[in-house]
């Protein structure tokens, strides 16, 4: 009767040290990727805050001057 277990040869051998440099390699391979995208990331968000305080600038601005029209309107001595 032929042995069931299965044999390893030479070139195989033990491959649990190669689990744990498997993510070592894997983020090296990937850290260009990683770098160039989170700088682009950052110029993103840098971005996303600019358009964000100029739209709140407008719509303070906006706010104002509707506050006051009203505020005029209510302050009318005529019915014209």
């Amino acid at each position: 009767m032929r042995n069931r277990t299965p044999r390893q040869n030479g070139s195989n051998g033990d491959q649990s040290h190669n689990v744990f440099l498997a993510p070592v390699l894997a983020f090296s391979m990937w850290k260009p990727f990683l770098t160039s995208a989170l700088g682009g990331n950052a110029q993103a968000q840098e971005s996303f805050g600019t358009i964000a305080s100029e739209w709140q600038d407008f719509v303070q601005r906006r706010l104002k001057e509707d506050l006051a029209l009203m505020q005029r309107l209510a302050h009318g001595g005529t019915p014209d």
